[in-house]
C-alpha cells in the first residue's frame, strides 16, 4: 500500500492529537491481519478515538519499501510508530538514525554508551556488567532485548534502577511490577 490508511480520525478532540502510524512489514497471515485489526478497533474506541489519529503502512514484506516508507513517516514527525520489521536488521539504519535524531534534539540527553547483548538476558548482564563500574550515574536505558540482564547488572553493583524502555520480555515486565524486592519504571514493547 503506497499510501497510508487513515483510521480512527477524532470527531472531537479536546487537547493534543496524537499522531500514531503502524508500519507493518506484511499482511500475509492471521496474526498480522488480527494486529492491524486491533489497531483500528482501538482507534475506534475512546479515548483513543478523541485522541489518536493512526495510519497503517503495509510493505509487501520488501525491506526498501519499508525503509522507504518510514523515512517518509519519519519526516513527517508523528507521536509514535509502531514497526514490525520485515527484516531483523534491515531496517538499522534508519531506526537507529531516528533514534539518534531525537537524541540529539532533545536537550539535556547525552548518551553515554553503546554496546550489544546480542538480545540475549545473560550476554546483556555481563556486558552490562563490564562497562557500569567506568559509568557517570544513569538516568535512563533504552535497550533493545535482554532488558532484565541490564537490569540484572544494576542490582548486582547496586546501582539505582533508572527508568527503563525495553522489549516486551517476560523477565523485564517482572521487574516492572516488582520481582525479587527491586522495581523498575518502563516501558515494555514488542511485536
Amino acid at each position: 500500500m503506497t499510501q497510508a490508511q487513515r483510521v480512527g480520525r477524532p470527531a472531537a478532540a479536546q487537547g493534543k492529537v496524537f499522531k500514531i502510524a503502524l508500519s507493518n512489514s506484511y499482511i500475509g497471515n492471521k496474526w498480522r491481519l488480527e494486529m492491524e485489526n486491533v489497531f483500528k478497533a482501538a482507534l475506534g474506541m475512546e479515548p483513543y478515538k478523541s485522541e489518536v489519529e493512526g495510519s497503517v503502512f503495509n510493505a509487501d514484506n520488501d525491506v526498501s519499501k519499508q525503509s522507504q516508507q518510514l523515512s517518509n513517516l519519519i519526516s513527517q514527525k508523528p507521536d509514535a510508530i509502531i514497526i514490525n520489521a520485515a527484516s531483523p536488521t534491515g531496517l538499522n539504519g534508519i531506526i537507529n538514525q531516528g533514534a539518534e535524531d531525537v537524541f540529539k534534539a532533545a536537550p539535556g540527553i547525552k548518551v553515554v554508551n553503546r554496546y550489544t547483548g546480542m538480545w540475549d538476558s545473560s550476554t546483556a548482564e555481563r556486558n552490562t556488567a563490564s562497562i557500569l563500574p567506568s559509568l557517570p550515574p544513569i538516568d535512563g536505558i533504552w535497550c533493545q532485548g535482554g532488558t532484565d540482564g541490564v537490569i540484572k547488572a544494576f542490582i548486582n553493583v547496586g546501582r539505582k534502577l533508572p527508568p527503563v524502555a525495553g522489549e516486551g520480555e517476560n523477565g523485564f515486565r517482572r521487574f516492572m511490577v516488582g520481582y525479587n524486592g527491586h522495581k523498575v519504571d518502563g516501558l515494555s514493547i514488542g511485536q
